[in-house]
């Protein structure tokens, strides 16, 4: 092939600017000319519209108020109505009848017009009927009357269902009750003209009622007042029955700011009515807190007087009204509020509209100019497309390369790093991750966990089957999951709080490692992934290379494990122990450093100068495994009994002892309200220690849950555990006192302050590596250890 004629796909075309302009630049620019011309005439047409809708809307409102004063009229008219028939009634009937022309007529009024509560007709002898609503539909009839026989004031009441037969009466002393003392008698209306008063709240109801009262001359000559009770719950339901536009609001108020129907007075009423507390409903007024914007139309009525305007309140524009009411209300003003937006949105909409049809056109300018984009952004694409792939693929070869050289990848005993540090850069992830299913099915084992950003390698953590099956099913079934955001996939939830959530990771790839017979047996995993689509052969390659590290490994650990269970050593090192100790173990005394001062442990004590004592069978011990049980918030058995509490002691005492000589522990020292075991004092070391203590760790964790649930006691206890060097000897003159002293104590009390939750056991690093192949745990956190800085520690969960 001539020279002339190679290409190289990654070059750069000449000219690019000129490029850019004709296919991108100047498509654009013509089609955002379209867009603001477009937007201009949209404009333009909105704010004529809206002011034509603004002006159209005062006029309805207008309309409206109108409607809203006649039928407020019509609300209050009844009242004035009913004292005037009343009046017309009683005036031309005779004496003996007009008891019972009351109680008929307004029995039917109570019955036909549903704002009426009660009725009140009281003369200047004092006599009195009330008539008046009760729950379920019935009437009660009160009448007060001198009793002939005590010539004492008698309230008589009589109680009718809501087909009018009489259901109940009864007779109360009338505790100087005298209706001519009353605000409604006294100022009520001269000549049947109606007055009306300031609400108020009747308790026993639950209703905040609105009275008005006439008076009359009777037939007899007497001064006669007919009072009307409604109520304004009634008022307000007709209020709320009106449409103000969609976020409207209207209440009834007098000229002092004093709601006299509306929905706060409502509010108010039902929270003092939660409350059962009394109060007046005149103290309810228009606020700036509570009702703010019908506060400013209050306040600009004050200056302006009645009529419609648009006011502002928080930046947000309102038509207002201020209207005034019937004569007869004496001063009731109607104030409405109307968001102007309510008005005016349909603008905003129908301009929106009218714009996204405007569109339709510049859609076509579009489509043309987007065709030419397309065209050019495609090229890019395919440039880019071919880069990446070039660059996977040199990557993959370099990765290919590298691993045929290197023959440890196979070998399980070495680490390999490369592994995962490989597939992290080729695949852009944040951290990868190799899991192991070990031979029992039940566990997955971490060989290498590689973070990134930190640049470090971590491993040797455990999941069991039983605390995320979910996710050790995905792992079993096969095949390959991608999981874009692991917080919200239950699958892998558990694991996500685990690992994941801590780092910032979100995305989960998942690679099956298959084993023998193509079952599993573990996986690769990725997080946050970036590069995925083209990696798929190199992780089949890595996976490949650690089914191979898997199996061997996997046998390696079936071999240990038989050695470690056909050895016989424990029982010799446990005699040697035995031997060195002494035979003061748990069957005896439970070595009480010194009963007459406390001990801390972990400390040494000096034996008093003077007294000949020297310490005997003292040594240091390289390997001591120690276990530091804490007790908590002793104070809550502060609820039983001292025997009860003795006896308790004594079992788990007893207990302790039973568990110690099962697994041949050889120190146990109870210190306040912690009790520490110690073994493994053989000074060439024994293997079975830590084993034999976490053995009993567990079994001690049961049973302090079980006797304490016993007494209903939470089990506020918490256990730690670790392993190393200390000193140890018998004190004293008769050597009875045997004491370990070292930083293996002051770490194990650590673990145990700081387990994270209770009735759980916190263990060191060291701990893990020797019990990870015969126990499981889960990893907890880095923690602070003084000499030593920040170690990894470890929760005991149980046996494998």
């Amino acid at each position: 092939m001539a020279s002339e004629e190679l290409v190289d796909p990654t070059g750069e075309e000449s000219h690019p600017f000129r490029r850019f302009m004709i296919q991108i630049a100047i498509p654009i620019i013509g089609v955002i000319l379209v867009v603001l011309v477009i937007v201009g005439v949209s404009l333009h047409s909105y704010n004529s519209t809206r002011e034509g809708v603004l002006r159209l809307s005062h006029t309805i409102l207008l309309n409206q108020q109108q409607r809203v004063s006649k039928e407020v009229a019509d609300f209050l008219e009844p009242a004035s109505t009913a004292a005037f028939i009343l009046d017309d009634m009683i005036h031309h009937s005779p004496i003996r009848y007009e008891r019972g022309l009351f109680e008929i007529y307004t029995t039917s009024l109570l019955r036909k017009i549903p704002q009426f509560q009660s009725f009140y007709l009281a003369d200047e002898d004092g006599n009195f009927a009330m008539v008046e609503h009760m729950s379920e539909g019935r009437l009660r009839r009160t009448l007060l009357q001198r009793d002939p026989t005590t010539h004492k004031m008698v309230f008589y009441r009589r109680i009718y269902n809501q087909d009018g037969v009489l259901i109940g009466q009864s007779s109360d002393p009338s505790n100087g009750y005298d209706p001519r003392t009353r605000p409604w008698y006294k100022n009520a209306g001269k000549d049947g003209m109606i007055q009306w008063y300031k609400p108020y709240y009747l308790s026993y109801l639950h209703e905040v009622l609105i009275a008005s009262a006439a008076s009359f001359q009777g037939a007899d000559g007497k001064k006669k007042v007919f009072s009307v009770n409604i109520t304004l719950s009634q008022l307000t339901t007709f209020l709320s029955s009106l449409r103000f536009g969609t976020h409207g609001d209207a209440a009834i108020i007098d000229k002092d700011g004093h709601f006299i129907a509306g929905r706060r007075l409502l509010e108010v009423a039902h929270q003092k009515q939660k409350s059962n507390a009394e109060w007046d409903p005149t103290d309810t007024v228009v606020d700036s807190q509570h009702t703010p914007v019908l506060m400013r139309a209050y306040d600009d009525f004050r200056v302006n007087s009645y009529g419609v305007r648009e006011i502002q309140k928080d930046n947000k524009r309102y038509i207002m009204i201020a209207a005034a009411l019937p004569s007869d209300t004496q001063g009731w003003i109607l104030l409405v509020v109307v968001p102007e937006n309510d008005f005016s949105d349909f603008t905003a909409s129908d301009g929106k509209q009218n714009f996204l049809f405007s569109l339709v056109i510049v859609g076509l300018a579009i489509v043309l100019a987007g065709l030419l984009i397309r065209q050019g952004r495609r090229t890019e694409k395919a440039r880019k497309d071919f880069r990446t792939q070039q660059y996977i693929n040199q990557q993959q070869g370099q990765i290919i390369g590298d691993f045929a050289r290197d023959p440890t990848l196979l070998n399980p005993q070495e680490e390999a790093l490369k592994l995962t540090e490989e597939l992290a850069s080729l695949s852009h992830s944040k951290r990868v991750g190799l899991w192991r299913l070990l031979r029992d099915g039940s566990t997955l084992l971490c060989d290498d966990f590689y973070d990134v950003q930190g640049d470090t390698h971590t491993g040797g953590f455990e999941i069991a089957n039983a605390e995320m099956s979910a996710f050790f099913s995905l792992i079993q079934e096969g095949g390959t999951v991608h999981i874009e955001d692991a917080s919200r996939d239950d699958r892998v939830l558990p694991y996500y709080r685990q690992y994941m959530s801590k780092f910032g990771s979100t995305s989960l790839d998942i690679f099956i490692v298959q084993g023998e017979g193509s079952a599993s047996a573990g996986a690769i995993v990725l997080e946050d992934a970036e590069i995925i689509r083209n990696v798929a052969n190199t992780v089949e390659l890595v996976g490949a290379i650690v089914a191979l590290r898997f199996a061997v490994a996997n046998r390696e650990m079936i071999g240990y494990t038989r050695k470690v269970a056909s050895q016989s050593q424990p029982v010799i090192l446990a005699q040697k122990e035995q031997n060195l100790i002494g035979e003061q173990g748990v069957n005896g005394q439970m070595f009480p450093l010194a009963l007459q001062k406390p001990h801390q442990a972990g400390s040494s004590q000096s034996v008093p100068e003077g007294e000949g004592a020297e310490l005997a069978n003292q040594g240091f011990f390289p390997y001591v495994a120690v276990m530091m049980l804490s007790f908590l918030e002793l104070n809550q058995v502060s609820a039983h009994s001292a025997d009860t509490i003795v006896e308790t002691v004594k079992t788990m005492s007893l207990q302790l002892e039973e568990v110690a000589q099962k697994y041949n522990l050889r120190y146990i020292q109870v210190v306040g309200n912690r009790i520490l075991a110690a073994t493994g004092f053989v000074p060439e070391g024994d293997s079975t220690a830590i084993i034999r203590l976490a053995n009993a760790a567990l079994d001690i964790r049961d049973l302090c849950a079980a006797l304490l649930g016993q007494l209903d006691i939470d089990p506020l206890f918490k256990i730690g555990m670790d392993i190393g060097p200390a000193y140890a000897g018998h004190l004293g003159q008769a050597g009875q006192v045997f004491n370990i002293w070292g930083g293996v104590v002051k770490v194990a009390e650590l673990m145990a302050f700081d387990a994270p939750d209770i009735g759980t056991i916190q263990v060191t690093e060291v701990v893990y590596e020797n019990l990870r192949h015969r126990f499981l745990f889960r990893p907890r956190s880095t923690f602070f250890v003084p000499g030593s800085g920040l170690v990894q520690t470890y929760v005991l969960a149980g046996l494998r």
